[in-house]
């Protein structure tokens, strides 16, 4: 990614407690069906994706820890 600027993500988590990314997605309509474009893609090997997700719930969790450190 370098040189390249990621503009958002979402980090939450489902009923079952555990952590889930999202990245940014453009809504459009084929036929009156509603379909999202997801602007994060792999152009090649198919897990980079899930690698990003993986790096960015590194970080997050990392900067929970700390947060939760200094409020100690």
């Amino acid at each position: 990614l370098d040189g390249l600027k990621l503009i958002g993500f979402g980090v939450w988590k489902r009923t079952t407690g555990e952590p889930k990314v999202t990245f940014p997605a453009r809504p459009f309509t084929v036929h009156g069906e509603r379909r999202n474009f997801a602007l994060v893609r792999a152009t090649g090997d198919a897990s980079a994706e899930e690698r990003l997700r993986y790096r960015v719930l590194q970080a997050y969790e990392a900067a929970e820890q700390t947060s939760t450190n200094r409020a100690s």
